[in-house]
């Protein structure tokens, strides 16, 4: 049979293609084309959340709606320029804040390893939102300073800062005193109590000296007992530095720290593991991180604020991809 299309002769009308249903899987004329994805002009990176305010919920985690609504207070009233509209926070409910927002299902999965998320802000996730890391920087010195906030080094690697609402963080503490203090009755765990009272308002940075610690605790002895380092580190306030220097640390961090780690390996892994190393917003929400209980949105501004990726505008919706790497087509 001959399959050659036949030409149109010279002043033969066009046929009528009105009732065709190009919609039938039998139409000759239905072609799929994959989306084009070139970037169009670029703008700065919001929150994923923004475009998805439906795939996100924060109910549950009251103390940490309750960090949202005074970091942006503390904010607001020293710094006017660094206002909520800088951050592109929205004050309605169903949308999350730019800290750490749990998947409480997740939460529930790993109850077992992972029971107590402290609430922390990660310093990349504030890179990310304001968009000035120098100004960050400087607006956290003055809250340091004032005493209403405070920002950990996390072991997890030389980049890694978190920020505690002062008031959590006493609260945790005395949390975790009455915990120790159940499952230790012979030691005195109380000490955290002089610990909230005396080495927080002095000791204002990340790490303190046993010198330090000496002169708080016993200004006038010439060393300080060595029980009571050994309480402090038991209750994970205080992490080991140097061999007289210690870091001020969060309570029960180390489950967090090791699903931020392990969610960033895996969303890099996801990213490259696409053809074009490239991977969209949509379909990520459409997946599940493994070895995280922390939700996709917060690993992927913790890794723009890192600028470990970048994140584009393309006809196809928002696009991600891991910065410096090959896209071979």
């Amino acid at each position: 049979m001959d399959t050659t299309p036949k030409k149109r002769k010279e002043g033969e009308p066009l046929r009528d293609l009105s009732n065709i249903n190009l919609a039938s899987p039998k139409s000759k004329l239905l072609k799929v084309y994959r989306p084009l994805t070139s970037p169009v002009k670029p703008k700065p990176p919001t929150s994923i959340a923004e475009e998805h305010p439906d795939d996100f919920s924060i109910e549950g985690v009251a103390h940490l709606q309750r960090q949202l609504n005074y970091f942006c207070q503390v904010i607001k009233d020293a710094k006017p320029h660094l206002n909520k509209e800088n951050l592109k926070i929205d004050e309605k409910p169903n949308k999350p804040p730019p800290f750490v927002v749990v998947d409480m299902a997740g939460l529930r999965e790993h109850a077992g390893t992972f029971t107590c998320i402290p609430p922390v802000i990660l310093r990349s996730q504030l890179y990310n939102h304001v968009g000035d890391p120098t100004r960050v920087d400087r607006d956290l010195d003055e809250m340091k300073k004032n005493g209403s906030v405070r920002v950990f080094r996390f072991l997890s690697d030389k980049e890694d800062y978190g920020i505690v609402n002062i008031e959590d963080y006493k609260n945790q503490i005395r949390m975790k005193r009455d915990q120790l203090n159940k499952l230790n009755p012979e030691k005195n765990y109380d000490l955290l109590d002089t610990f909230i009272d005396r080495v927080l308002p002095l000791a204002k940075g990340s790490s303190v000296t046993q010198e330090e610690l000496r002169q708080i605790f016993s200004p006038e002895d010439k060393m300080i007992p060595d029980d009571y380092i050994t309480l402090l580190m038991d209750a994970g306030v205080l992490l080991t530095k140097e061999h007289d220097t210690y870091w001020i640390a969060v309570p029960n961090v180390g489950p967090f720290l090791k699903c931020l780690m392990q969610g960033r390996k895996e969303l890099i892994r996801m990213i490259n593991s696409k053809r074009w190393k490239e991977l969209l917003v949509k379909d990520l929400m459409r997946k599940k991180i493994r070895y995280t209980v922390i939700d996709a949105d917060t690993h992927v501004e913790d890794l723009l604020g890192r600028q470990q990726i970048e994140s584009l505008d393309t006809t196809a919706g928002r696009l991600l991809r891991v910065k410096g790497g090959e896209r071979k087509r």
